[in-house]
């Protein structure tokens, strides 16, 4: 019992800090929550074949409640842009459900080397100065932007991440500010988080029977991972809007390759 309490506790924390990073970077914070429950899902003795699994499916879930809460503040700030999220909606549906799919034939170690190296990448990516911006581009039409998105979603529904750090780059490559990017980010990270979820739910549920689990989503770690990035993201929005981007990148760098090489060699 006490350690059920303690796991409780934990999923606080990690809620908490998911959803100020989401908010503040806009990456959906799923680059936090799956370790972590990853971590806490063993520590509990939830079976090991469906850790990683269990891990994405519970982290996109809560997600979808983090997401809206932060994309209810990025646009009450004007920083949403629903023309883009609206171009990319399309594939972002065909590569959610690709990934759902994908992942539910991989192998949780699989799961857990693909998620250490992104994290890696994802970490080294980060510690790359930011750019000054001129006019901002234009995106492409259809079929390319159906693409870009639907690889940002497939990719993000595989290792549970929500799409917002694929989908800030991809922004920025076409010179949206960073601010708007951040906030378009979190918007079309809502859809991916949604969408994931239910396809993991769907796709789970011939292999979950055990605990409190509903496909490959754990309840109790679900509801108060949602209730705690849901208060916690509004923070992390104000902070994206007062401190330098500079130094919250670097921090979110070097702890994400600090995931990585756990996740790969832990």
């Amino acid at each position: 019992m006490t350690l059920l309490l303690f796991s409780f506790v934990l999923y606080a924390l990690v809620g908490t800090t998911a959803g100020i990073a989401g908010g503040m970077l806009g990456i959906g914070g799923g680059t936090i929550t799956v370790p972590a429950l990853f971590i806490i899902f063993s520590m509990i003795g939830l079976p090991q074949a469906y850790l990683m699994h269990l891990s994405i499916g519970t982290s996109l879930a809560s997600m979808v409640i983090n997401t809206f809460s932060a994309t209810k503040a990025h646009h009450a700030k004007g920083s949403v842009k629903w023309d883009t999220v609206k171009r990319m909606l399309p594939g972002v549906v065909m590569g959610s459900l690709l990934g759902g799919l994908t992942a539910h034939y991989l192998s949780g170690i699989i799961l857990e080397i693909i998620f250490g190296l992104f994290a890696l990448a994802l970490g080294l990516h980060y510690l790359r100065p930011l750019k000054p911006h001129g006019d901002e581009g234009k995106l492409p039409g259809f079929p390319l932007i159906d693409l870009c998105s639907g690889f940002i979603a497939w990719i993000s529904n595989i290792l549970g991440i929500g799409g917002g750090v694929l989908t800030v780059p991809y922004l920025n490559a076409y010179r949206v500010p960073e601010k708007k990017a951040i906030g378009t980010s979190v918007a079309v990270s809502f859809f991916i988080s949604l969408l994931g979820a239910l396809f993991y739910l769907f796709f789970g549920l011939s292999d979950v029977g055990f605990g409190i689990a509903f496909g490959y989503i754990y309840v109790p770690a679900f509801i108060i991972l949602s209730c705690s990035s849901y208060v916690a993201a509004p923070y992390g929005v104000k902070l994206a809007h007062y401190l330098p981007s500079k130094t919250l990148r670097k921090c979110f760098a070097f702890t994400m390759m600090i995931v990585g090489l756990l996740m790969i060699f832990g």
